[in-house]
């Protein structure tokens, strides 16, 4: 997802993918629910970029060959009523200049 899009996932799965599951960068908006990201080869989610937006609500994230979820430079991530288990990095990580806010999680 790229600059200024916006994509809504709704009880989609989103598995097996060679990079991330769901990639947000340069601005864009993603917004994820009762949806499965598993067994991705990158995070199942990153938000990287200034003003990048992920959320996730009523998920699972897991088994993912990174992080579950990754916020980085500048890039804000949101998960909500989230499973975040599994994943071969952190769970949930946020690293330059990113933020995550985590709220009802499994984790």
């Amino acid at each position: 997802v790229g600059k200024g899009a916006c994509v809504r996932c709704r009880q989609c799965d989103v598995l097996d993918n060679e990079d991330g599951g769901v990639n947000v960068l340069q601005g864009a908006l993603a917004l994820t629910s009762g949806s499965k990201l598993s067994a991705n080869r990158g995070s199942g989610v990153r938000a990287m970029g200034q003003g990048s937006w992920a959320v996730q609500t009523d998920c699972t994230i897991a088994l993912n060959g990174w992080h579950g979820v990754s916020a980085l430079e500048g890039g804000c991530a949101f998960i909500q009523r989230t499973s975040v288990t599994r994943n071969l990095g952190a769970g949930v990580n946020a690293f330059s200049a990113g933020s995550a806010s985590v709220v009802d999680c499994n984790m």
